[in-house]
């Protein structure tokens, strides 16, 4: 196994599209036989993201060749040029949001926006890997006010930000899939009638799937400890929740 691709598989704190990217870039690099490996290995690390299963049905009906690994850089560009165009038009009266873990389409929204107007953004710590601390040290650094709470605390934030923008790692017609914690701040939000924007390109988008929740726990390893731990929630599909 090459040493960027087990790089990618000890990643504990990227979000589905920071590895989607990761990968793209790495397969130019990569003959068939090993990208079938790594593919493999990542959706048996992650197999709550739904890229991988993109990426499968993709080369499935491509030849592994360096014009079809273009055109998927190339769509995948343009996929997240998509989902912030829109972010930035359908999110343009809102000026304080309330986020948890990283995902880099809200991070790169964020600092987008900041280059217009002034913005403030609440972040849990997002444990067990502390993502939203790296987080918020990278809003702050790049102008956007941001501050970290305890991931218990976070729902009580709520009242403090006019709407919630996460990030997905799979998407259906029945459900959503994101960083655990998303549930809990989804339910309050729409009983207390706040905005709730999830962003996902369309390689996170599949039909609907016999998702085993099984896949929403990972194995994290804590000095000589390993254990298994829930990372990920399923959060239904429900009116007050809108997929950008």
């Amino acid at each position: 196994m090459r040493r960027s691709i087990q790089s990618l598989l000890n990643d504990r704190t990227s979000g589905a599209s920071a590895l989607f990217h990761a990968l793209l870039q790495e397969l130019s690099h990569l003959d068939e036989d090993e990208f079938r490996l790594a593919l493999f290995e990542l959706q048996q690390t992650f197999p709550a993201m739904a890229v991988w299963k993109y990426l499968d049905t993709y080369f499935a009906n491509r030849s592994f060749t360096k014009k079809h690994i273009q055109d998927l850089k190339t769509l995948a560009a343009l996929e997240k040029a998509r989902v912030l165009d829109g972010t930035s038009k359908t999110l343009s009266a809102y000026t304080s949001f309330l986020t948890l873990s990283q995902s880099s389409l809200v991070t790169s929204f964020f600092e987008q926006r900041a280059e217009q107007e002034k913005i403030y953004v609440v972040c849990s710590e997002s444990l067990p890997g502390l993502e939203g601390r790296a987080l918020t040290k990278t809003l702050n650094s790049k102008g956007v006010t941001t501050r970290c709470v305890q991931d218990w605390t976070l729902v009580e934030e709520l009242a403090n930000s006019e709407a919630v923008l996460f990030g997905a790692d799979w998407v259906t017609d029945d459900f959503v899939v994101n960083k655990q914690g998303s549930r809990e701040v989804v339910d309050r939000a729409i009983q207390d009638d706040k905005p709730v924007f999830f962003l996902a390109e369309a390689f996170k988008h599949t039909e609907p799937v016999d998702f085993k929740r099984e896949w929403c726990y990972q194995d994290w390893s804590e000095g000589d400890i390993q254990r298994r731990i829930k990372v990920f929630d399923i959060i239904p599909r429900s009116e007050g929740l809108i997929i950008l």
